[in-house]
């Protein structure tokens, strides 16, 4: 299911929609970003730079077998790619070569084309249910709240957009190097 665009002046903008990667950009330009929940309100904090505590808990967190926080720690990862423009830390959430990748840079590539970003960013993980689980790889279901957050023109001017309500995905999980990725959005 695609989020709803927003609506005013950040219409023209890409919203980050998530099933929590996999953000469709509507028709008219807009796309909304989408999170992914763990059950426990907000996402966890963004990753830090590797090597750092805060980094080095988000990587156990990915390599771990615990689900809903795995979704929540992409959520938040996914939020600061996407904040930030950063195509490569997209790789810290989207298995490489994947559907959920290809969507994320596509969507990044639409906003840098239009001269915006986003600023203030999150995905608020409301509820993960798996689905299927493997060593390898799982299927969870998951309903995520984008948080308010701003639409920031190169000018410098933004457009204020309202949180979402809860939207329901169906996300592939699948191991790289160890830590869940994001494969796919349904």
């Amino acid at each position: 299911s695609t989020p709803p665009a927003p609506e005013g002046a950040a219409a023209t903008a890409p919203t980050p929609g998530l099933p929590v990667l996999a953000p469709s950009v509507p028709a008219t330009g807009s796309a909304v970003p989408g999170a992914v929940a763990s059950g426990a309100g907000t996402a966890p904090a963004a990753p830090g730079p590797s090597g750092d505590a805060e980094g080095d808990v988000g990587a156990a967190v990915l390599a771990g077998d615990d689900l809903a926080a795995a979704v929540g720690e992409l959520a938040a990862r996914r939020a600061v790619a996407l904040a930030g423009g950063d195509t490569a830390g997209l790789l810290l959430v989207d298995a490489g070569g994947s559907s959920a990748l290809r969507t994320d840079t596509a969507l990044l590539a639409q906003l840098d084309a239009q001269g915006l970003r986003w600023s203030g960013l999150t995905f608020d993980v409301r509820d993960v249910t798996v689905e299927e689980s493997g060593p390898e790889r799982a299927v969870v279901l998951t309903r995520v709240v984008t948080g308010a957050h701003e639409v920031v023109a190169a000018d410098g001017g933004s457009t204020p957009v309202a949180a979402t309500a809860p939207r329901t995905s169906r996300l592939t999980l699948v191991r790289v190097a160890g830590q869940w990725r994001i494969d796919a959005v349904g």
